[in-house]
């Protein structure tokens, strides 16, 4: 290396900082530094995004891809972007025109609509901007109790279960059906 460092003064403060990928390893073939490659992991900056990564030394920030997740709200639900910022990247690229960099992620990938309905279960519909929320949940009922459960889909109303209620104790049992809505207070004002 000593010899090298006379010669190649370059390649030995290569050598002394970093390791060097080169397609032909003897010093007398660094002669051509744009074959040599640094490969110690640094992080750098991306120059798309906000973002960072730990890439080679010697690997341009242009050409790597950001896997990191987008975060950003979307316009659709407001709720953070779970996709990966290449995949906005490149959504917010197809449909806009402008682009400063870094390129803000304006338009994010088809998601399902996170928002709850009413029965809590999650929407589900593709989300967008324009969406309204299913009326109509697919999920199955969730009404269900000792005697029976609900078969139909959440969103068309079932009937109360009229099976004598299961709660008892050594003092006292329940008066109402199992389906009825009732308050606990009114329940132990009975007694």
């Amino acid at each position: 290396m000593r010899a090298c460092s006379r010669l190649y003064p370059l390649a030995s403060a290569l050598h002394a900082r970093h390791s060097v990928l080169s397609d032909a390893r003897s010093s007398h073939m660094l002669e051509n530094l744009r074959a040599v490659k640094c490969v110690a992991r640094v992080s750098k900056r991306l120059p798309e995004c906000e973002h960072s990564a730990n890439m080679a030394c010697g690997e341009e920030p242009v050409t790597f891809t950001c896997k990191e997740v987008c975060g950003g709200l979307t316009t659709c639900c407001s709720r953070p972007c779970t996709s990966r910022c290449h995949e906005c990247q490149t959504v917010t690229k197809e449909k806009t025109i402008a682009r400063s960099l870094p390129l803000a992620r304006s338009h994010h990938r088809n998601h399902a609509c996170q928002q709850l309905l009413k029965c809590q279960h999650l929407c589900g519909l593709p989300c967008s901007s324009d969406h309204s929320c299913n009326p109509k949940c697919p999920q199955a009922c969730r009404q269900r109790c000792s005697h029976r459960e609900c078969k139909k889909p959440c969103w068309e109303p079932c009937p109360p279960c009229m099976q004598p209620c299961e709660w008892r104790c050594s003092h006292h049992s329940c008066p109402v059906v199992c389906g009825s809505v009732r308050s606990s207070e009114v329940f132990w004002t009975l007694y």
